[in-house]
C-alpha cells in the first residue's frame, strides 16, 4: 500500500486555508464545513501513518491517547456551550 498519509495532511492544510477564508468571508458555514473536513483528514493521515509501522503497541497505545484528547476537548468544548 502506497504512503498516502501525506497527501491526507495536505489536504487537510488546504481544507484549513479554505475555512480561514471563509471566515474572513463571512461565510461561517462553509468556515465550519472546511475545518470539519481539515480535522477529520489531518486525524486520517495520523491513522494511516500509524499502519505504515504496522500497528503495534507503540502505534497503538499513541493512537488511543490522541483519540482521547480529541474527546476531552471536544467535551470540554461542549460544555463551554452549554454554559453559555
Amino acid at each position: 500500500m502506497p504512503n498516502r498519509s501525506l497527501d491526507w495532511f495536505r489536504q487537510a492544510q488546504r481544507d484549513l486555508e479554505q475555512a480561514e477564508a471563509s471566515l474572513l468571508d463571512d461565510r461561517h458555514e462553509w468556515a465550519c464545513f472546511a475545518a470539519h473536513q481539515a480535522a477529520e483528514k489531518a486525524v486520517k493521515a495520523l491513522h494511516l501513518s500509524y499502519q505504515l509501522d504496522h500497528n503495534g503497541s507503540l502505534q497503538s497505545y499513541a493512537a488511543v491517547n490522541y483519540a482521547r484528547e480529541i474527546l476531552e476537548f471536544v467535551s470540554d468544548e461542549m460544555a463551554k456551550t452549554r454554559n453559555r
